[in-house]
């Protein structure tokens, strides 16, 4: 059986720092993207996370070490040292479990360079894809 969510995304790149993610990062589970810019200055999805407690959490977690990728090794992958983040605001799924298989679909269509292994997923669909309300 085939899948696709409906998801919006929080609307804008937040600096990935403490402040801001304390401030802007919301206190739901869900999933978040951790964005550098290229050497062409243009944004790249380095990294999708799946938040089980909250983003805000995972975030802190990223930027204290506790949870890989950390801020110094996005960083060193940044063209200019830059890094920020966005999450998904809104989805139509079913139940939380589920926040998995939209990060394996974003994962499968951006290929970020530190997600490795298998993608997260539920198991419960054939095939999953997201659109972008």
């Amino acid at each position: 059986m085939k899948r696709k969510f409906r998801i919006a995304l929080s609307g804008r790149l937040h600096r990935f720092d403490a402040r801001t993610a304390a401030a802007e990062a919301v206190e739901y589970p869900g999933c978040y993207e951790l964005v550098v810019l290229g050497a062409d200055r243009e944004p790249r999805v380095a990294f999708v996370g799946v938040a089980a407690e909250s983003i805000r959490v995972s975030l802190e977690a990223h930027l204290s070490g506790a949870l890989r990728p950390s801020l110094a090794e996005l960083a060193a992958a940044s063209g200019d040292g830059s890094v920020f983040f966005e999450f998904v605001s809104s989805s139509d799924i079913d139940s939380k479990d589920e926040h998995a298989d939209i990060a394996g679909a974003l994962i499968a269509r951006h290929q970020p360079r530190f997600n490795e292994g298998v993608p997260p997923s539920t198991g419960k669909y054939a095939e999953v894809d997201v659109e972008e309300v």
